[in-house]
C-alpha cells in the first residue's frame, strides 16, 4: 500500500530533504512560497524546493498564504493524504489542513526540540558551540514547534 503525501517547504534544508525523500516517496503535491525579488537585478527568484520538485518532475503549487488558496486546498481535500511533510516552509499551517492528512502533519526540523525552535535553528546552535544538535521530527499542532516528538537524530558539531 502507497501513502498519499503532500510535501510543503520553501528553504534550502526543504530542497535537500525533498531531494532525498522523492527518491523514496512519491508526492501527490509539493507546495512552496511564491518567488521573492533577490540579487542584483531584484528579479524574481523561485524557492530552493521550488528547484528541486521541477528537477523530479513535480510542478508545484506556489502560495504566500496556505489557508486562504481554495484550489490548493479543494485539490488536498480532494487528494485525501495519510500524511503532510512540512519541511522548512516558514509559514504557519491552519487548524483545518493539520486535521486533513490521515496521520497528521510531521514536521523535519533542524535541531533537537525543543532547543531552538523557529527560524535560523542551525545557526544558532553554531553560534551557541553545542557540542551536538540534530534533527527532529514531531507532529504538527496549532503552538509552533510545539506537537509531540516522534524522532530524533543527534550529530555531533565538528571544528568544521
Amino acid at each position: 500500500m502507497s501513502m498519499r503525501l503532500w510535501f510543503l517547504g520553501s528553504g534550502h534544508f526543504a530542497a535537500v530533504c525533498f531531494a532525498e525523500m522523492v527518491s523514496t516517496f512519491s508526492f501527490e503535491g509539493v507546495v512552496t512560497a511564491p518567488p521573492r525579488k533577490a540579487g542584483r537585478g531584484l528579479k524574481p527568484r523561485p524557492t530552493p524546493l521550488e528547484g528541486a520538485a521541477r528537477r523530479a518532475g513535480y510542478e508545484p503549487w506556489r502560495t504566500a498564504r496556505i489557508g486562504e488558496e481554495q484550489g490548493l486546498l479543494a485539490a488536498m481535500e480532494a487528494s485525501r493524504p495519510d500524511a503532510v511533510l512540512v519541511v522548512d516552509f516558514g509559514r504557519r499551517i491552519p487548524g483545518r489542513l493539520l486535521e486533513l492528512p490521515r496521520y497528521g502533519c510531521l514536521n523535519v526540523h533542524p535541531s533537537l526540540l525543543p532547543r531552538y525552535r523557529g527560524a535560523a535553528p542551525v545557526q544558532r546552535a553554531i553560534m551557541e558551540g553545542p557540542a551536538e544538535t540534530g534533527v527532529t521530527v514531531f507532529r504538527l499542532v496549532e503552538a509552533m514547534d510545539a506537537g509531540p516528538v516522534l524522532g530524533r537524530e543527534r550529530v555531533a558539531i565538528g571544528s568544521e
